[in-house]
């Protein structure tokens, strides 16, 4: 199943079809010259998106949420 994590309702929709015990969270926008280029966009699918997976997760009683980060997070 596929699901923009924009799309709170289908992220919810998809999560509670499939009730998972574990959720590994990679879906991010993590180019780091496209986040310089479009901040405003990158920053709402990385954070928004993540609050949309972590609220379906919660509402479907899932155990653990495994959330990857890069070394992109770190300044030069």
């Amino acid at each position: 199943m596929n699901a923009d994590i924009l799309d709170k309702s289908r992220v919810e929709s998809v999560m509670a079809s499939v009730k998972p015990e574990i959720v590994i969270h990679l879906a991010a926008i993590h180019f780091i010259p496209y986040c310089n280029e479009h901040p405003y966009s990158s920053s709402d699918i990385n954070i928004r998106g993540t609050m949309h997976v972590l609220d379906a997760a919660a509402a479907n009683h899932v155990k653990k949420v495994f959330f990857a980060s890069t070394a992109a997070v770190y300044p030069i």
